[in-house]
């Protein structure tokens, strides 16, 4: 017997209430077991029960054994002396004179189904918990809990932004340019495009997105990936223009050996990268206002800005291909930036200036994008499960990192309505 599943049976009288009484004999009838606190001091507050003739009104603490309540040391502990009710699943304390405060014992109350269903979830082996029983649970049931995963992702991603909010002086253009940076260096090169938008302040990029091919100077030169013996008038050019900017703004270049290039797909090249990002600020130097106000199709437009000429035979400022190349960002890779970077942004703006319409934009936009291909949606859909957008694939993938990987089966929908 776990608390937790305590805890669970007593929030919602999971057991058999009929005659009902302490171990001192006292009648017991709860009128509302309390609130639960997941912070310090007793389990339940705000709990009302009559016990015998009186109707109290305090706290409830819930134990395995009555003897925990000495092993947890509460005894001496002021935070628990408005406890009304100790409540445990075994009484083993059987001493005379063991303590003033009423102790209702569980054990033959919580009914077989419950206990094994608890079990079934808390032992499996499988990457899902309920990977056997979610077959019985309805689908309106998943849906909730569906809703409540995205508004907890989503959530979660704003306190990272809220993090890095304070980090750049409450500036919000600031903040979105670090985390549209990090977010442009993908899985490969995240942490190199975050050290850049760090050694890049946000207020040269401005002055330079308005000079045409300066962006380009400036993001190369920075990135220490700028050849020092260009190999080309284009690549004298960008050198030249990042002296100058580097003498002007006493700017400090990356070291190269901070990107990885090694297995990364041309099209995920470092410098194909930083020069679809020089494209992108050059072409929408107020982008971070537009996010606010742009739907899914007119941002996917934002995001397909393309490099100059210079770029359509290179993945590489050494060699060139003898085809021409795609240079603009596939759709695939729009799809991520708008799910994990621009709709947990403007759901983090919506909270800070409590701008709802600006949460439910996030979430529309989430809607209207196509669902995620992965190997966590893969095991979901495993189980006979569909999803229909982004937004469903998002609250799967916080599921399975929050809920399932930690076992927190009885703080879902789904693993309570298994185990009630």
């Amino acid at each position: 017997m776990r608390e937790e599943l305590l805890h669970f049976v007593w929030e919602h009288g999971l057991y058999n209430a009929r005659d009902l009484k302490t171990t001192s004999g006292d009648r017991v009838a709860v009128q509302y077991p309390g609130e639960l606190n997941n912070l310090s001091g007793p389990d339940f507050h705000e709990a009302k029960i009559r016990i015998g003739e009186t109707l109290w009104a305090g706290s409830v603490e819930i134990h395995v054994k009555s003897s925990d309540w000495f092993k947890h040391n509460h005894e001496p502990d002021k935070a628990y002396g408005n406890v009304i009710l100790h409540v445990v699943f075994e009484h083993d304390v059987v001493t005379d004179g063991f303590y003033e405060i009423p102790v209702m014992e569980l054990k033959g109350r919580i009914t077989r189904k419950t206990l094994e269903k608890y079990e079934l979830l808390k032992e499996s082996k499988n990457k899902i918990p309920c990977h056997s029983l979610i077959g019985d649970v309805s689908p309106l049931l998943i849906k909730s809990q569906w809703n409540k995963a995205l508004e907890d992702r989503l959530s979660y991603k704003a306190a990272e932004i809220a993090r890095n909010y304070k980090s750049s002086n409450g500036d919000p253009d600031v903040t979105f340019y670090r985390a549209l940076l990090k977010a442009f260096g993908f899985k490969a090169n995240n942490q190199a495009f975050e050290e850049l938008a760090v050694r890049t302040p946000f207020y040269v990029v401005k002055k330079c997105a308005h000079i045409k091919g300066m962006l380009e100077a400036l993001l190369l030169g920075q990135s220490g990936l700028m050849p020092l013996k260009p190999f080309d008038d284009y690549q004298k050019k960008l050198r030249s223009d990042y002296e100058f900017l580097k003498n002007k703004y006493a700017l400090h270049a990356m070291s190269p050996a901070a990107w990885k290039t090694g297995g990364v797909r041309p099209g995920n090249s470092p410098v194909i990268r930083l020069a679809q990002l020089a494209a992108l600020f050059e072409q929408n130097p107020y982008i971070t206002s537009e996010v606010y106000k742009a739907d899914v199709d007119q941002l996917v437009k934002v995001f397909e800005a393309q490099p100059g000429t210079y770029w359509d035979n290179r993945y590489s400022l050494k060699k060139t291909s003898s085809k021409k190349l795609v240079k603009k960002l596939t759709r695939k890779a729009i799809d991520n930036l708008l799910i994990n970077t621009i709709a947990p942004f403007v759901y983090f703006v919506g909270l800070n200036r409590d701008r709802a319409d600006l949460c439910e934009k996030s979430r529309k936009l989430l809607n209207h994008l196509k669902p995620e291909e992965n190997s966590i949606v893969e095991s979901w859909k495993s189980l006979g499960l569909h999803f229909a957008s982004a937004s469903e694939t998002q609250a799967a993938l916080h599921q399975k990192r929050f809920y399932c990987r930690k076992s927190r089966c009885l703080h879902c929908e789904i693993g309570k309505n298994i185990v009630e």
